[in-house]
């Protein structure tokens, strides 16, 4: 019995962290230019949970699975580094940003 309630415990905490999930898409632009920032790493860090992505050639990127909340974004390009905090919403709607 005492199995089965862990189990369900467990589930119900897996569903609850998953149902807030969605995927998130955007470009990473030079903010002068509008031009593409292609193959930029991006870091997506929240507590102990991190992600990464890297831009395609058109400066668009993908993640397939991330959870709404706030984030510390770094983009990394050419050994440049730019830092900033942003709220994620659980549709995980896209924004651009500008190394």
């Amino acid at each position: 019995m005492k199995r089965r309630i862990a189990w369900v415990v467990a589930l119900l905490i897996f569903t609850a962290v998953h149902a807030e999930a969605g995927p998130l898409s955007g470009k990473v632009l030079f903010q002068k230019s509008g031009a593409a920032v292609p193959h930029a790493l991006i870091d997506f860090s929240s507590g102990a949970r991190k992600l990464r992505a890297v831009t395609a050639d058109d400066g668009s990127y993908y993640v397939a699975d991330l959870p709404a909340g706030t984030y510390h974004v770094t983009i990394t390009y050419r050994g440049k580094k730019q830092e900033l905090d942003r709220n994620l919403p659980k549709d995980g709607s896209s924004f651009e940003v500008a190394p």
